[in-house]
């Protein structure tokens, strides 16, 4: 593990991670399926 300083804090963000984050990260939404609130009522003419 690398040098530094890890806060409590930080650890406690990690407390519920139950795979790799990196790969979580990876299979985030494309923003290209992802749309504004704005694009969705204009798509339900709302």
């Amino acid at each position: 593990m690398g040098s530094g300083t890890v806060l409590e804090t930080e650890f406690e963000a990690l407390s519920g991670v139950t795979s790799g984050i990196q790969e979580q990260l990876d299979e985030k939404a494309n923003t290209d399926a992802v749309y504004t609130k704005t694009e969705v009522d204009t798509s339900q003419g709302a």
